[in-house]
């Protein structure tokens, strides 16, 4: 007897992983001495773009490493 398996429509497992991405965050940059925060790949003072923002941190906005240009505009948002 060839029974048949019931079709449902769900996804398979690999379709259910979903990823997080940030899309703003403060990165360093190997051209600047400061880190930077990006906001959708652009650094909110306006001197770099961003192509892979898969390595942006949240938090540290103190930090006296920071773009001090970034920084205010961060904390005036």
């Amino acid at each position: 007897m060839n029974e048949e398996k019931p079709q449902t429509n769900t996804p398979e497992p690999a379709a259910q992983v979903q990823t997080l991405v940030r899309q703003e965050g403060w990165t360093w940059l190997i051209n600047s001495r400061k880190w930077h925060y990006f906001r959708e790949g652009r650094s909110l003072c306006g001197k770099f773009l961003l192509l892979d923002d898969s390595d942006l941190e949240l938090g540290n906005d103190s930090s006296p490493d920071n773009c001090a240009a970034c920084r205010k505009k961060l904390l005036a948002a």
